[in-house]
C-alpha cells in the first residue's frame, strides 16, 4: 500500500478512536491466560462421547460445535459453561 494512506482511512480511525472511550485491558489479558484452560475445560465436558447413546448426546453435539467455533471469544465461552452446566450435568 505504501506510506500515502487514504484520506478517508484516517477519518475512519479518527471516529473510531473518538466513539472509543475505554478499553478494558484486563478482560482482554484475562481471556488471553484464562481461554486455553476454559476451552479445554468445555471441550471435555461437551464432548459427545461422554453422552453417547442417551437422551443428551444431541446437545451435546451442538455445544461442542458452539466450543469449537468460539474458542477465541471468553465471553462466549463462560455463557457457553453456564449452558453445558443447565443442560448436560
Amino acid at each position: 500500500m505504501g506510506l500515502f494512506r487514504k484520506k478517508n482511512d484516517v477519518d475512519i480511525r479518527k471516529k473510531i478512536l473518538r466513539e472509543t472511550k475505554e478499553i478494558d485491558y484486563s478482560e482482554i489479558v484475562e481471556g488471553l491466560f484464562k481461554g486455553k484452560d476454559l476451552y479445554e475445560e468445555l471441550r471435555v465436558m461437551s464432548h459427545p462421547d461422554r453422552y453417547a447413546n442417551t437422551e443428551k448426546e444431541q446437545r451435546a453435539t451442538e455445544l461442542f460445535k458452539l466450543v469449537q467455533d468460539n474458542r477465541g471469544n471468553y465471553r462466549k465461552m463462560l455463557e457457553l459453561k453456564e449452558m453445558i452446566y443447565k443442560e448436560l450435568i
